[in-house]
This record gives C-alpha cells, structure tokens and sequence, in this order.
C-alpha cells in the first residue's frame, strides 16, 4: 500500500507555497522593499525546499563534534560541524537576505522602513526553518 496519495506533489518553492507570509509581505513592505525581498525569498524558498532539505537531514544526522586537541596533543577546543551544514550556511548568505541589515547602500535605500529589518527576519526565518536550520538570523 503506498503511503502517498496518487495527487501528492512536492512542494517545489517553499516560499510560494507559504501564502500567509507571501500576503504579510505584500501587506506590511513599502513596494520597492517587497520587489527586493520577493526575488530573495523566491530563490531561497526553491532552495530550501530541494537542495537544503537533503542537506540539512544530512547535517542532523552528524551532530557537531568537539576536537578537544590537535594531532600534536595541543588543546584545541574547536568546533567541526559536517560539511552539509557548512552548505547550508553559504547558500543563506549567498541568498542575500542578511545583506539589508549590513550593506550600506541598501541601509540608505531602506532606512525609512525602520520595520523592514524586523520583518526581513520573521519572512526569511520560516523558509531554512522548514529545512530544519536557521541561518538568516
């Protein structure tokens, strides 16, 4: 007995699928702030929904590890997490969603909309969120 139904589809853009946050967006954002965020969110929503979901089961798979010492016996205390979540991490930067709060050409761009910053947290953290990570904070 198969455990999906014949109409089951993946969904293939988290963000798209997500049409309370699409609405909120729509709602809340000046026009030229959603346009920005809309392409964003849209790759990143592909994104998570494919390529971060595989590897972010990866990355909860192998938990991080702490090497207590090098191979010459000195203390280290370094932090080694799986190379997945390293992925992870350059895919949410490379999104470009972290680049408002700290670029500033788009600082200047956006400074009138001192709630853009909050709401470009709460619209980029559910999509990683659904690949089980957070790295839009």
């Amino acid at each position: 007995m198969p455990l999906l139904s014949p109409e089951f589809s993946p969904i293939a853009n988290l963000f798209q699928s997500d049409l309370l946050l699409r609405h909120f967006l729509r709602r809340e954002a000046s026009p030229d702030a959603y346009v920005y965020m809309y392409d964003h969110l849209d790759q990143l929503g592909a994104l998570a929904a494919k390529q971060m979901t595989e590897l972010s089961m990866t990355a909860d798979r192998h938990s991080p590890t702490l090497q207590k010492r090098n191979h010459y016996g000195d203390t280290i205390n370094r932090i080694v997490f799986h190379p997945a979540y390293d992925e992870l991490m350059r895919i949410a930067v490379a999104s470009g969603m972290m680049r408002v709060k700290w670029e500033p050409s788009l600082r200047q761009r956006f400074g009138d909309e001192r709630h853009l910053l909050k709401l470009l947290r709460a619209s980029c953290m559910p999509l990683p969120n659904r690949a089980s990570i957070a790295p839009c904070a």
